[in-house]
């Protein structure tokens, strides 16, 4: 719809403004007369595409060839949707679907004040936007969904009420704005060094967070968000160093340059249990020298495929400790008990009960700039389990020494030569456990549109644990001999 009204606002011809104005309302007319008969599934779709008419509503009505019944027919329609969409809305509390629905609301009543509904459809959608916040913001600042790309969705959605309201002269609540900002901080303070978010969760979207980043660059002057929004070409570096969500997640970096060395914790707390989050619980995801090193295999798309239920839903699809084969349990308790950061170090220690009674423990230090030692231990229970520490690698050729078991990941490697240095997996030795390289049977296949191929190393033991198993891994992360292209 947007296109369409970019369309005939550029065109000159009378004809073809006629035949775009006709489609629009051809457009609107079919999908009202869908009203209230579609599923539950569909109200978000119906939401978005409401706000779309509305938005577009002042660009086509005066048009000439615009029928005055149709108008009359749309109009009745975009009531007939609204009112819709307000007592359906508390189904969807929990989730995004919230916000958009609230923001076509919202937007209905600011655009079409005419409605003598519309006072009660603007108060309605901001009293749902604030109670939404209030319940899904969490105490870090970070929305509830474990994913970045519907983390910055709520964000854009917040932003989009709050721009509509303020070019109308309309009082927007400050928490609406403290929201925005407080959901973009966390987007900003966890980009990757090429400046896009890591992929946890249902995360396809590479710029998700951006216009978030942004808008709440401009609306606070703050100059290091205008920098990330920008590409670098506007404002200024960031000065934020290694931070942490200790509700959420943690960021080690050495720095805002393309090739600064950077890893991400995550551990989000959370009581969201559906369809955007992962069974992913201390996972990690790392880039250095202007490549991603240690990569998350995201999401290509929602069909049910088998690649893609393995990437949504097994923990073998992620960079954390699996046990038995089975991916981590929903609706468990996440925490973060240490967090130190200073010039030459950062300390980060979580731990998740995915698996109770296994306890996961999971300690990253950052030894600045240079490498990280990840430790896990797997306590809680005397019973014999596998465990499988799992490392992801995108696309880049693997070897393992046989004696020492540390593994090196090619970087920019000539296909057929030994690879290159890149980053390497040094594991401090373990009773019982082995490194696996790429092929093994014990190795599921891997995949996806992310850029995952079937390149992983995983360290699992079969042994009983005797109440505790305890792994070590340092990352050493080496400047390639060649920039990639």
């Amino acid at each position: 719809m947007p296109k369409l009204a970019s369309a005939y606002l550029t065109e000159s011809d009378p004809a073809k403004r006629a035949a775009y104005a006709k489609a629009w309302m051809d457009i609107s007319l079919d999908f009202f007369a869908d009203n209230q008969s579609w599923p539950q599934g569909r109200n978000l779709s119906a939401a978005k595409r409401l706000a779309q008419l509305v938005s577009t509503f002042s660009v086509f009505r005066a048009d000439p060839g615009i029928d005055a019944g149709d108008l009359v027919a749309y109009l009745s329609g975009v009531h007939a949707t609204t009112n819709y969409l307000v007592g359906v809305l508390p189904v969807h509390f929990g989730n995004n679907w919230y916000m958009s629905m609230a923001r076509s609301v919202h937007a209905a009543a600011v655009f079409l004040p005419e409605f003598s509904a519309a006072s009660g459809w603007e108060w309605f959608a901001m009293r749902s936007a604030e109670r939404f916040l209030r319940t899904w913001l969490k105490g870090d600042g970070v929305y509830r969904e474990p994913a970045f790309n519907y983390q910055a969705y709520v964000a854009d959605m917040l932003n989009s009420v709050i721009a509509l309201a303020q070019s109308n002269g309309r009082a927007v609540p400050d928490a609406l704005v403290q929201g925005a900002d407080w959901i973009a901080d966390s987007l900003f303070a966890t980009r990757q060094p090429n400046l896009e978010p890591a992929a946890i969760g249902d995360t396809p979207n590479d710029t998700a967070g951006t216009s978030a980043i942004r808008r709440s660059g401009v609306r606070n002057s703050w100059s290091d968000f205008t920098w990330v929004a920008s590409g670098r070409t506007h404002g200024t570096v960031p000065t934020l160093s290694s931070t942490v969500f200790p509700i959420s997640f943690a960021v080690q970096r050495s720095g805002w340059d393309a090739d600064a060395r950077y890893m991400l914790i995550n551990n989000q707390n959370t009581s969201y249990t559906a369809s955007h989050r992962h069974p992913d619980d201390l996972s990690l995801v790392m880039a250095a020298y202007g490549r991603p090193l240690i990569v998350d295999s995201g999401v290509g798309d929602y069909s049910a495929t088998p690649t893609n239920e393995w990437m949504r839903r097994q923990t073998e699809a992620h960079n954390t400790v699996e046990v038995d084969g089975e991916p981590q349990a929903k609706s468990v308790p996440r925490t973060t008990s240490r967090w130190r950061s200073n010039a030459g170090l950062d300390i980060y220690r979580g731990a998740a009960m995915g698996y109770r009674p296994v306890e996961h423990d999971r300690v990253v230090y950052f030894v600045k700039p240079g490498f990280w030692v990840v430790s896990d231990a797997l306590t809680g229970d005397t019973a014999a389990h596998k465990y499988r520490q799992l490392w992801h690698f995108p696309g880049d050729p693997v070897t393992v020494n046989s004696t020492t078991k540390a593994a090196t990941v090619g970087f920019d490697t000539v296909p057929g030569a030994a690879p290159v240095a890149g980053v390497r997996l040094i594991p401090v030795a373990t009773s019982g456990a082995a490194v696996t390289p790429p092929g093994s049977t014990t190795m599921a296949p891997y995949g996806s549109a992310s850029g995952c191929s079937p390149t992983s190393t995983s360290c699992r033991t079969t042994g009983p644990p005797a109440g505790r198993r305890d792994w070590t891994r340092s990352w050493f992360p080496a400047r390639p001999a060649r920039r990639p292209r």
